[in-house]
């Protein structure tokens, strides 16, 4: 019965063989040679059971004794084996190589592609339709714990909109696409009713997509993404069809990376062409010696059409005279061993032979040591020339230095003190007037204090608070205060005060003007005292005029009297001196009225001889009676 049920054995591994050779053949895996094979193999299993069948009414003998039916089972064995694990192999290597496939195709698809959305939907239909998915969608993780579904493909899209997606740490967030997300490997679902949500496994039973498998997709500064793929075949997502995903998922962030610097440098492109192109100040750039790109400006400020007509210039052309500042040529020719950042202010050349004076601004950017894949036509250091028209700024600068010169003119010539004086009373300015009314230089006075160089000790207080005051936003009034001088002359000047404001309305500082008035202050005096003269004139011809009366009462007397006394009496001598006397006091009545009487004078001729007589009696009254005054006058002087 051994003998027989190896036999058995042995016709049923040949008969495997034969069938596993007819897979083979079925599959194209092997070639029609091996079509033989199996027809020998199956015919070898037809003869062993025949013998099985044909030697079961003979007498049994020993299992020992039949050395070929022991061999000929463990070569069906073998056989069988050998036959399996080639099928086995078989299978193996074409999921590798449908997972290459697949990924070559998605490598194919992504070449050249570079936009975010179009990668992603071309991901999700490569793999929907190759595969055979359900469903394929990629999903983005938003900060709220949501997962935002940018792109799906397939026939189960329905499923997306009745399964709320998350990937935070709640019971909704333990799905597939969730727990990839969190973890950052890669998550299969192999039994859709264990462990999962209650909305998300009634979804997928509805929708029959019995396995499902997560991917996160990492985006370095970016919320990351989940690529997901459901399966109808509860086969699906082997370990070998996972790694595949997940190289996918790595394959698509890569992708997606490229996708997003490819963007970040065509917008900064942009912005270039953009910032040079809304320059307001001519660039001009420079390789070789040759100018390979200008913005509109430069071609405006030096008038050319347009920029294309500067190109593969000389830029030493836009120069009037190239020779006219030193070293200028070389360095726009390039940087040599000099800075690599220069000014320079040159006249500038237009097209139509014109010039105006500009501001160059040179810098230059080597480019040595660059592994660069593109090799530009001109190679070597870029240099950036930057031009502005500066004719506005030199008129503005020529008016501002005329001024300037005016203003410093009239401090000179003006006789007024102008001093500008910090807020902590510092002497920032000192005008010429300054020093020659205080005898002070303005090299010693400039970064002292006013008070304590100019003011005197008495009023030094009363100057202290007005700066102060000023530099507070108060407005004092006028000062006048006696002043130190280096040659210790009274001097006495007339103060006022004004803020000296900044761009911000911010009181930077105090202008302080003055006005010497002694020489005032000393004719007020004089002024004064002319007035208290002329005040005793008054005085003096009213006093006149009623000495005058009592005169004319005593000479009416005097001659009533003399008219009583006979000649060569006695009394006649003293009232003739009597009469003579008043006569004279008369006289000098008469002369403090003229003297004190503001009509005009009136020009007629007069005896000088008697008009020095008068004078010298008038003054010989004034003065001390020990003098005496004798006058020397010829009696035959002409009228004048």
């Amino acid at each position: 019965m051994v003998l027989v049920a190896v036999q058995c054995v042995s016709a049923f591994f040949q008969f495997v063989a034969a069938w596993q050779s007819v897979v083979f053949l079925s599959t194209g895996r092997l070639g029609r040679v091996w079509s033989f094979v199996s027809l020998a193999l199956f015919l070898k299993g037809l003869l062993s059971i025949w013998v099985v069948f044909s030697s079961s009414w003979s007498v049994a003998t020993p299992f020992t004794d039949q050395p070929v039916v022991i061999t000929e089972f463990f070569i069906s064995l073998l056989l069988a084996a050998g036959f399996l694990l080639t099928g086995q192999w078989f299978r193996f290597r074409e999921r590798l190589e449908a997972r290459f496939q697949l990924i070559t195709e998605v490598e194919r698809s992504l070449v050249g592609v570079l936009e975010e959305g179009k990668i992603l939907s071309l991901v999700c239909g490569i793999l929907s339709r190759s595969r055979g998915y359900r469903l394929v969608w990629v999903g983005a993780a938003d900060a709220d714990g949501t997962i935002r579904v940018e792109c799906s493909a397939g026939d189960a899209a329905a499923f997306l909109q009745g399964v709320p997606l998350r990937w935070d740490d709640t019971p909704l967030g333990q799905a597939p696409p969730g727990s990839a997300l969190r973890s950052g490997g890669t998550i299969t679902a192999r039994d859709i009713g264990g462990g999962l949500p209650a909305e998300w496994r009634d979804g997928c039973r509805r929708h029959g997509l019995l396995r499902c498998a997560a991917a996160r997709i990492e985006h370095p500064g970016f919320p990351h993404k989940v690529l997901v793929v459901h399966a109808g075949t509860a086969a699906a997502f082997d370990t070998v069809e996972s790694e595949a995903l997940a190289a996918m998922a790595r394959r698509v962030g890569s992708a997606i990376q490229g996708a997003r610097r490819h963007e970040i440098f065509v917008n900064a492109k942009t912005s270039y062409d953009e910032l040079l192109r809304n320059q307001r100040d001519g660039v001009i750039l420079v390789r070789e010696g040759k100018v390979v790109r200008a913005n509109p400006a430069a071609a405006e400020m030096l008038g050319y059409a347009s920029p294309r007509l500067l190109f593969d210039a000389d830029p030493v052309s836009i120069l009037a005279d190239p020779d006219a500042v030193a070293g200028l040529r070389d360095e726009l020719l390039g940087p040599g061993s000099g800075e690599l950042r220069s000014e320079w202010e040159a006249s500038l050349l237009r097209m139509d032979g014109s010039s105006f004076p500009g501001e160059i601004r040179l810098t230059w950017a080597p480019r040595e040591g660059r592994n660069d894949t593109f090799v530009p036509k001109r190679r070597g250091p870029l240099g950036m020339i930057v031009l502005r028209d500066v004719a506005e700024r030199v008129r503005v600068l020529r008016e501002l230095r005329k001024e300037r010169d005016f203003s410093n003119r009239m401090l000179e010539i003006s006789g007024a003190l102008v001093l500008q004086v910090s807020r902590a009373g510092e002497i920032l300015l000192f005008n010429r007037q300054c020093e020659e009314v205080t005898g002070i230089d303005a090299r010693d006075a400039l970064g002292k204090k006013m008070w304590d160089l100019l003011i005197a000790e008495p009023a030094r207080d009363l100057h202290r608070a007005a700066i102060h005051g000023v530099a507070a936003g108060r407005t004092p009034p006028p000062l006048e205060t006696p002043i130190v001088t280096a040659h210790a002359s009274p001097r006495t000047v007339a103060w006022n005060h004004a803020p000296l404001h900044d761009g911000a309305g911010a009181i930077v500082s105090v202008i302080v003007t003055g006005i010497d008035v002694t020489e005032r202050r000393l004719l007020e005096k004089q002024l004064i005292e002319m007035q208290k003269m002329e005040a005793v004139g008054t005085l003096a011809g009213g006093i006149a005029h009623d000495f005058n009366n009592i005169l004319t009462g005593i000479l009416g007397s005097l001659d009533l009297a003399r008219g009583f006394v006979p000649p060569g009496s006695a009394a006649s001598a003293p009232i003739a001196e009597g009469i003579k006397a008043s006569e004279r006091a008369v006289q000098l009545v008469r002369q403090l009225l003229d003297f004190s009487r503001r009509a005009p004078a009136e020009c007629r001729s007069v005896d000088l001889g008697s008009v020095v007589r008068e004078v010298t009696a008038l003054f010989s009254q004034t003065i001390d009676r020990r003098i005496g005054v004798t006058c020397s006058i010829a009696d035959d002087l002409l009228p004048a």
